[in-house]
């Protein structure tokens, strides 16, 4: 299995924060272990986790 890299998830949450509108939002699926948290507070005005089990974490985030 190949190591996690959480730099290539944080760079489409920025490149996602400035592509949509203002109000736009973005809905993730990431692996429960990855730290997005603080990109998405950094690049969106807000964000909420949607869901989780033991492998995954879905995030919705509004800019």
């Amino acid at each position: 299995s190949r190591a996690a890299e959480p730099e290539i998830g944080a760079g489409m949450i920025r490149a996602a924060a400035k592509a949509l509108k203002p109000g736009g939002r973005l809905f993730m699926v990431a692996n429960r272990q990855l730290p997005y948290e603080a990109v998405l507070s950094a690049a969106f005005a807000s964000h909420a986790e949607l869901a989780r089990d033991g492998m995954f974490k879905v995030f919705s985030a509004r800019r």
